[in-house]
């Protein structure tokens, strides 16, 4: 990125053309990092939710074995949430690089 930064900016000619980039770069960046934010904070209140409902899950059951096997199960809807809000968060990327 820096490099075709560097590549672009070279190409400008005025210090007014350079400002109108600068200002398009500091849009494109504060927009990247709002939505970074966002999929960041769904994914922690992804986890946060995950974790309680685990909680209570293992609270509830009172032997050993159902626990295990309730957490294993949580666990792993767990995982598949957060591999599917990884996946989004880079479809967003790839879109923004766009």
């Amino acid at each position: 990125m820096n490099k075709a930064f560097k590549l672009y900016h070279d190409l400008m000619e005025t210090k007014e053309d350079r400002e109108v980039l600068y200002h398009y770069f500091d849009l494109i960046d504060r927009e990247f990092s709002e939505c970074r934010f966002k999929v960041s904070s769904r994914i922690t209140a992804i986890e946060r939710k995950a974790f309680e409902e685990n909680s209570s899950v293992m609270s509830s059951h009172s032997g050993v074995s159902s626990n295990t096997k309730s957490s294993k199960l949580s666990g792993s809807s767990a995982h598949s949430r957060k591999i599917k809000a990884a996946a989004k968060l880079e479809a967003e990327m790839k879109y923004r690089e766009k």
